[in-house]
């Protein structure tokens, strides 16, 4: 079941779905908000000659950071250890999908500001990221080396750069 935040996802909740015959719930979606104003200082979107606003959604990468906990909180309660999580909001690259398989034990992924931000090739770039993160995650070599998932520096890139890294190539 997707419930809104603005209707306080908790263990509670997700307990109620799983005793109505539910498999899960999702970690968030999207949260009330008050966009940005304009550099005029008018809110967004401004309507009529009063300029009249109403709260919109929050989504997206911003959203992230929340979401996960959110999922994480519910992944940690023993009460609801039959509970499948979907992970929302902000999934843009594979380690955001890896952070919340991990900590929110999201088996199921949205993936639509990502979408809507680039378009649907994301999806593919996502399926890349995660194969090459499993498998790099597994090399000790790199990971004794002091790999963090970025990609190795080049020696011609490092020549423009104050400061060297002393990153083994070998």
């Amino acid at each position: 079941m997707k419930l809104s935040p603005n209707s306080t996802i908790h263990e509670q909740i997700t307990q109620s779905v799983l005793n109505s015959g539910g498999a899960g719930v999702s970690a968030t979606n999207t949260m009330h908000s008050f966009m940005d104003p304009d550099t005029a200082l008018d809110p967004y979107p401004a309507v009529g000659p009063n300029k009249e606003t109403n709260f919109g959604g929050a989504c997206g990468s911003v959203l992230r950071p929340i979401a996960l906990r959110v999922a994480t909180t519910l992944a940690n309660n023993p009460h609801l250890n039959k509970a499948e999580f979907m992970a929302t909001g902000g999934i843009i690259n594979s380690y955001h999908a890896l952070s919340f398989a991990k900590f929110g034990r999201c088996s199921v992924f949205q993936i639509a500001s990502a979408v809507q931000e680039q378009d649907f090739s994301i999806i593919q770039d996502l399926n890349s990221g995660l194969k090459a993160s499993l498998y790099l995650t597994k090399r000790d070599d790199l990971i004794k080396k002091g790999w963090k998932g970025q990609s190795p520096p080049s020696e011609k890139g490092q020549m423009l750069k104050k400061y060297i890294n002393n990153f083994s190539f070998w």
